[in-house]
């Protein structure tokens, strides 16, 4: 039996630097832990994914699918079965979890919350009874229609409790390069009102073990020959005495570790409060700190993320870290609800005021679950059968239009949010063109790496260079 998996990002863009790992974490669980892994070839897809599926014609076919492509899957799905009728399609992801039931009807199942055993169980019912939907009824975790077109639940399945019992992730050896992505532990214990992640996996952290950790960088130096790895977390340091652990491990491996660098995502009130944790990064070699500023309005901050933030703790944190020396990125949301013109104009003066070494403005998204989007569903600007493509996190502002987006803030425009989205994205492509050059930039290493390896440098270069000689020329 042949199964195919791909995230519908790849499918739409055929992105070079995908980062999702969710496919890849079903792959490998599956050929660690079932019986029949011998009899059933899981193959992970990039590119040309429909006429792959076309040629092939696989038994089940596996996406995962984030709310703004949720329409462009439904498309897929149903361009898969006007083709070949006999492939089972699951659809699992942000979307499907926290809105199970607009499964479309192009989807033969869709697997809810954390995929791994509940995938698993899936393929291997279908591998001995086919798509007998009888069998389906004793799979907890999965959401699909009856023979009378009734959508069946068969309820939420308990996180994986021990994350180490996950295998490293598949990863393809072709598209691997000197810069790649890890996740150390899943979920997050803050309740902000924009974030989906929350919503997925629940208001808990669990933590790989620091030994599950530098196992699999380790894996990722030795094998892969990565020099970069950056960890996509959404709370990295929520776990301050695993984080010690950690830099003790890569201490007592400092041969392999010597010329690796990191990159991580932090939180600015973590930072602020306990400045000590920088000195645990120096020691683990980061290279680069993510951090959500969100706003720099104090009333729409603590909209967006409760008491335990303020604009002050992150100028501190941002001090701290410039201190410091790391190359800092800043994330921002702009059109919040009741967000006004001079809370926009306090954004970006934190922005440009601050040291950044680049970042985005994304716009404020309703995510299905979120506190956004019991606001917009108050406001009626959202609905469950509505076009959730217009919910795009990270537009590029010069090209986007009114029509193309969704604004919840009804104390704004949509021009003042279009053009303040603008002047702060040309600020961040500048201030990243700036940190190429910088001392913490420029050294030996990263000389030596773009010279033995100058195309994995140039689409970064490239991203940001475009606009200017687009401006060149015009």
């Amino acid at each position: 039996m042949n199964v195919f998996l791909f995230n519908a990002v790849d499918y739409i863009s055929e992105s070079p630097l995908s980062i999702a790992l969710g496919p890849s974490y079903l792959k490998s669980y599956f050929e660690k832990y079932s019986e029949f892994k011998d009899e059933i070839k899981i193959e992970i897809l990039y590119s040309n994914i429909l006429e792959r599926i076309k040629k092939n014609q696989p038994d089940i076919v596996g996406m995962s699918v984030a709310t703004e492509f949720y329409p462009q899957a439904v498309q897929l799905a149903q361009k898969i079965k006007a083709s070949q009728t006999k492939t089972i399609v699951v659809v699992g992801g942000y979307h499907i979890t926290n809105m199970p039931d607009i499964l479309d009807k192009s989807f033969d199942v869709g697997i809810i919350g954390e995929g791994e055993i509940t995938f698993k169980e899936l393929v291997e019912s279908i591998f001995l009874y086919r798509n007998s939907k009888e069998k389906w009824y004793k799979i907890k975790g999965i959401i699909f229609s009856d023979e009378k077109s009734n959508l069946i639940s068969t309820g939420r399945r308990d996180p994986i409790s021990v994350l180490d019992n996950i295998p490293f992730p598949y990863r393809d050896p072709e598209r691997i390069k000197l810069f790649t992505f890890m996740i150390t532990s899943r979920g997050c214990p803050f309740a902000c009102s924009f974030c989906a992640s929350s919503v997925f996996y629940g208001k808990t952290i669990r933590f790989y073990s620091s030994d599950y950790v530098i196992l699999e960088a380790i894996e990722l130096i030795k094998r892969y020959r990565v020099k970069h790895i950056t960890i996509w977390d959404d709370l990295f340091i929520g776990n301050v005495t695993r984080l010690k652990q950690i830099v003790n491990l890569i201490k007592q491996e400092h041969k392999t570790f010597r010329s690796i660098t990191f990159g991580v995502s932090a939180r600015a009130s973590i930072i602020a409060q306990h400045p000590e944790i920088l000195e645990l990064f120096k020691e683990m070699n980061i290279l680069r700190v993510s951090l959500g500023f969100e706003s720099g309005s104090e009333r729409i901050l603590k909209k967006l993320k409760g008491n335990s933030a303020c604009v002050e703790s992150n100028r501190k944190a941002l001090t701290l870290l410039n201190k410091h020396r790391f190359l800092v990125q800043g994330g921002f949301i702009i059109g919040s609800p009741e967000e006004t013109l001079e809370d926009l104009k306090d954004t970006y003066n934190f922005i440009i005021n601050s040291k950044l070494d680049g970042g985005y403005a994304g716009l404020a998204v309703p995510y299905p679950n979120t506190e956004f989007w019991s606001y917009a569903e108050k406001k009626g600007l959202v609905s469950r059968d509505m076009d959730f493509s217009k919910l795009k996190l990270i537009p590029d502002f010069q090209s986007l239009k009114g029509g193309d987006f969704m604004l919840l803030s009804d104390k704004l425009n949509k021009k003042d949010v279009m053009d303040y989205g603008i002047k702060i994205q040309k600020h961040f492509r500048k201030s990243e063109i700036r940190s190429y050059f910088s001392p913490r930039t420029v050294n030996l290493r990263t000389l030596r790496l773009f010279m033995r390896n100058p195309l994995v440098f140039l689409p970064f270069i490239i991203r940001n260079m475009l606009p200017f000689l687009r401006k060149i020329k015009s």
